[in-house]
Formats: C-alpha cells, sequence, structure tokens
C-alpha cells in the first residue's frame, strides 16, 4: 500500500500461524539428539497474535510498532510511488520476550522453549499494486532475517540446559487486501528458508545445526486513518 501521509495512522489487528512444510532432517530422528531436539523447538511453529500500528513521517517514510505474541518489532519503511505502483524498502530490530511455556508441544519435540529471549533484524523489500479506486491491493516481495536467541530450555518440566541459537532466513511473501475506506481485509502468505545453528551446555557443550522451509500464513483487518 501506499505510505501515509505525514501524521495519518494505519493499524491492523489479526494472526499468523507458522508452519514447517520441509526439515534437513524429520523431528523424530532428532528426538535422541539433545542439542537438535532444542533447536528444532527454538525455532517454534505457533499461532500467534499480530498487532501493528504505523505512523506517516512524511516523504514516503512511515514508522512502526509490530507485536506477534513474544516479539515485538520497531521498524520503519520508504516508499516511492505512482499511480499505481508502490516500491517500498524497510528495516526492523525485533527483541523476544522470555514466556515460560509458551512454546511448550508447539515444535513436536516436547521441549519447552519459551524461556529464550533475544533479538534480531530483518529486510523487506515489497512491490505492490492497487485498484481505481482503492478497493483492491495486491503484494509480492522478499524478506531477509536473523535471529539470535538463548536461555534455558526444558523438557517435562525439567531444565535441559541452556541454549544459544543463530537463525538465518530469507524468502518471498505474497498477499492481497480487498475492502472499502477506511477498513480493508488482507492475506498474506511467505515462505521462507531457514538455516538455524547453536549450543545446548547440558551439562556438557553439544554444537548443532539444521535447515527448515517455513509457511507463515497471516490474516488481518487494516484501518487507515
Amino acid at each position: 500500500m501506499p505510505p501515509r501521509p505525514a501524521g495519518k495512522l494505519d493499524v491492523g489487528a489479526g494472526f499468523s500461524a507458522k508452519l514447517a512444510v520441509s526439515e534437513s532432517a524429520s523431528r523424530e530422528a532428532l528426538a535422541d539428539a539433545g542439542v537438535d531436539t532444542a533447536l528444532v523447538a527454538s525455532e517454534g511453529n505457533d499461532v500467534a497474535p499480530w498487532l501493528n500500528v504505523a505512523v506517516g513521517l512524511g516523504a514516503g517514510v512511515e514508522a512502526g510498532l509490530t507485536y506477534t505474541g513474544s516479539w515485538l518489532r520497531a521498524g520503519g519503511r520508504w516508499a516511492t510511488w505512482g499511480e499505481m505502483l508502490t516500491l517500498s524498502i524497510g528495516a526492523g530490530a525485533s527483541g523476544k520476550f522470555g514466556l515460560s511455556g509458551g512454546s511448550s508441544g508447539s515444535s513436536g519435540t516436547g521441549i519447552d522453549a519459551g524461556d529464550l529471549t533475544g533479538w534480531g533484524a530483518d529486510v523487506p523489500i515489497v512491490l505492490s499494486v492497487r485498484s481505481d479506486p482503492d478497493v483492491a491491493f495486491a503484494w509480492i516481495g522478499a524478506r531477509g532475517r536473523f535471529f539470535h536467541l538463548s536461555g534455558s530450555v526444558r523438557e517435562s518440566g525439567i531444565r535441559l540446559g541452556h541454549l544459544d541459537t543463530n537463525q538465518w532466513s530469507g524468502g518471498m511473501l505474497m498477499g492481497i487486501a480487498v475492502g472499502f475506506h477506511p477498513v480493508w481485509a488482507a492475506l498474506e502468505v511467505e515462505a521462507d528458508r531457514a538455516f538455524i545453528s547453536g549450543d545446548l551446555d547440558s551439562p556438557t557443550r553439544q554444537s548443532g545445526e539444521f535447515q527448515v522451509w517455513n509457511l507463515t500464513p497471516s490474516a488481518a483487518l487494516l484501518l487507515r486513518y
């Protein structure tokens, strides 16, 4: 969508669901490998709320905050646009807050990685097109991410050890929004390849890594003031 004029707001609320669709090794094969099982759990596959607010700063620049469960992202984008097309380049920094038990069982490993905290950064590039009048929008783009997470992981409520992990990912996204001013309903799907490595102190240090394809569908209502 085109950026908001200075002082104007975008507000959105919805949900997203992160699904692992292909892995370099099956979860069953990793079941007896403590560090690899913990890494699978740290990657997470959760349904999460999505809340966003963005404000126009003028000159095609927006800044905003996005909340997705235990993650909070602060970011911005710069856009250039014509009558129908908008090209935007963004950047964001994220922080993860530990929520004990928040990921328990969601990874299919029985490992609770909800205590992990960390930080990350991402860079999206998106090309969008709109109808005239502004009834429908469609977009396609790419996004690269890096996350660092650390903290305790547990199995059946018992501390398994301390995990440090780095996660790199890159992928494509596409979406559509339909509605009438000031409300639109939006759907988006993102597919990415993640490369995850880390160390588990339990009690001796173990190192591991794996790769996974993720599919993340999301849906939201968008309100433009």
